[in-house]
C-alpha cells in the first residue's frame, strides 16, 4: 500500500489529497504509527528516490527533476495555470469527446445511455 501511494504522488501531487483521511484513520485508529514510519523509510524514500531518478534520466537534464517543484513553479511562480480552461463548455461535448473518443463515441455513448437507464 506504501508503495502504490507513493508512486501515485509521484505520478500525480494531487492524490494525497484523497490519501491523507485514510492514513490519519489508520494510523490513529488503530495505533500503528511505528509500521507506519518504518514502512515510509524503507519503502516509500527508495521508491520517491527511484522516481526523481527516472524522471531525471529521462529528461536528459543535468541537475535533480522535482516534477511536484516544477508544477508549483510553472502554475504558482509564473502564473501558467491561467491558460487552463480557456474554452467553453460547449467545447468539451462539442469538440473535445469526439477528438478524444473518435471512433468510439457511438459505442461509449451507448454504454453511457445504458448505464443510466439501469
Amino acid at each position: 500500500m506504501t508503495a502504490l501511494i507513493t508512486i501515485s504522488f509521484m505520478m500525480r501531487n494531487t492524490s494525497p489529497v484523497g490519501w491523507v483521511p485514510l492514513l490519519a484513520y489508520k494510523v490513529l485508529r488503530e495505533g500503528s504509527l511505528v509500521p507506519f514510519i518504518i514502512s515510509g523509510l524503507i519503502i516509500a524514500l527508495p521508491t520517491i528516490f527511484a522516481c526523481v531518478w527516472m524522471d531525471t534520466k529521462f529528461y536528459n537534464s543535468d541537475s535533480w527533476v522535482l516534477t511536484g517543484y516544477n508544477f508549483l513553479e510553472m502554475n504558482l511562480i509564473h502564473g501558467l495555470s491561467k491558460y487552463f480552461s480557456e474554452d467553453g463548455p460547449l467545447w468539451y461535448v462539442i469538440t473535445g469527446y469526439p477528438s478524444v473518443f473518435a471512433l468510439l463515441c457511438i459505442p461509449s455513448l451507448l454504454s453511457m445511455f445504458t448505464h443510466i437507464k439501469y
